[in-house]
């Protein structure tokens, strides 16, 4: 980040920072449906990287109220209460996560 650039809130010593960067033309991502049932479906996330060098690539998914996600074909970290894939995609390289979103049942409401 150059000085002047961006604004940053202050942190403390050993806090995370999240910086966000433009879209890099060289760096696709695609997320597309890939078998479906009721109540949840199964998606493969690709991330193509046309650089002549290795990425780090992170994507985040976050239960709700409404959607869960599991079932995932990499390894996921927790961070801030959020599942994160972070994976290495090597020059001209390609990665592939898949991984289930289930539907969340609201519960009934009584009848009075």
């Amino acid at each position: 980040m150059l000085v002047g650039e961006a604004k940053m809130d202050d942190k403390t010593l050993n806090e995370d920072v999240d910086l966000v960067f433009g879209e890099a033309s060289n760096v696709t991502v695609e997320d597309e449906e890939i078998r479906q049932a009721e109540k949840w479906e199964d998606d493969r996330l690709t991330v193509r990287n046309a650089n002549p060098f290795a990425i780090q690539f992170e994507a985040e998914f976050q239960d709700n109220e409404n959607m869960n996600f599991g079932h995932f074909s990499g390894k996921i970290l927790k961070r801030r209460g959020k599942l994160v894939w972070v994976a290495t995609i090597g020059a001209n390289g390609t990665g592939i996560l898949d991984y289930r979103k289930s539907e969340i049942d609201a519960p009934e409401e009584e009848e009075k």
